[in-house]
Formats: C-alpha cells, sequence, structure tokens
C-alpha cells in the first residue's frame, strides 16, 4: 500500500515538474511574441510616418507644378 502511494506520489511530482517545464517554456514564447508585435508596430509606424512624408511633398509638388504652367 505505502509502494503504492509512493510510486502515485513520484508520478505526480514528475507530472508537476513537466508543467513547471512547459509553463516556463510558454512564457518565453509568449515574451518572444510580445516583442515581435511591437516591432511591428514601431515598423508600421515608420512605413505610416513615411507615407505621410511621401504624400505632402507629392501633394505640394503637385501645387506647385501647376501654379507655374511651362511656356
Amino acid at each position: 500500500m505505502v509502494g503504492t502511494i509512493n510510486l502515485a506520489l513520484g508520478k505526480l511530482t514528475e507530472a508537476v515538474d513537466n508543467l513547471k517545464a512547459q509553463t516556463k517554456e510558454h512564457g518565453q514564447e509568449l515574451k518572444a511574441i510580445g516583442k515581435d508585435i511591437h516591432a511591428a508596430k514601431v515598423v508600421g509606424g515608420l512605413i505610416a510616418a513615411a507615407t505621410a512624408i511621401l504624400g505632402w511633398f507629392i501633394h505640394e509638388a503637385i501645387q506647385y507644378l501647376s501654379s507655374h504652367p511651362t511656356k
């Protein structure tokens, strides 16, 4: 009886240790995903800013060219 209980406790201890390891791995994966999301937001912001500046430049060029007709 004691041997059976000891064996069961050993298996439970092993299962808990495995769950701890899996939880640690999942935590690391979530941190990596969080970093990837942050990087994507930064890159997206830079792309949006570059697009806005380019759009403004094109708008100003069109305004300038339309107010100065060629001869």
